[in-house]
């Protein structure tokens, strides 16, 4: 965002928020967004699910286009300081995304990040990440799994 300008968009769609008098101290709400457009990047829809409660929250997000999908599905607990949050990419043409041609392709792969703590020293999480047959750019792609942990000092 140069000179703190946002770019040209279009996000016209729908809201709902709702709650109930049997849960009171919860929210839930949904977001539909047709044809959303930020700047140069256009999606086909966005749809957007969430649940606020005192303890949690929780969210799915969908968004495709002609470049692919995605999902994102995740909960956060502010007082545990617990999150777990994990994706899908479906014919997710990474050129388009980042602006590059030589990424052209479809790629196709899912994520996840589960753990507790909300800083360098409390964290304790695992991450994964595994590739399911695709292309980028000149490179074929079988599959392939990576995962990581990470453990802070406790201090």
């Amino acid at each position: 965002m140069a000179g703190g300008r946002l770019p040209a968009s279009d996000l016209t769609g729908r809201l709902a928020l709702a709650n109930d008098v049997a849960t009171p101290r919860t929210l839930r709400g949904a977001l539909d967004l047709d044809g959303p457009r930020v700047a140069a990047t256009t999606l086909t829809s966005l749809h957007a699910t969430g649940r606020v409660a005192d303890d949690e929250v929780q969210f799915t997000i969908n968004a495709s286009s002609t470049d692919g999908a995605a999902q994102v599905t995740g909960s956060v607990a502010p007082r545990t300081q617990r999150f777990d949050v994990r994706g899908t990419a479906t014919e997710l043409d990474l050129a388009a995304l980042t602006g590059r041609p030589a990424l052209a392709g479809r790629a196709n792969a899912t994520w996840q990040l589960a753990g507790e703590g909300f800083s360098p020293a409390t964290t304790k999480a695992a991450a994964a990440l595994t590739l399911a047959p695709g292309r980028v750019g000149g490179v074929t792609i079988q599959s392939g799994t990576v995962a990581a942990r990470a453990e802070g000092d406790g201090s």
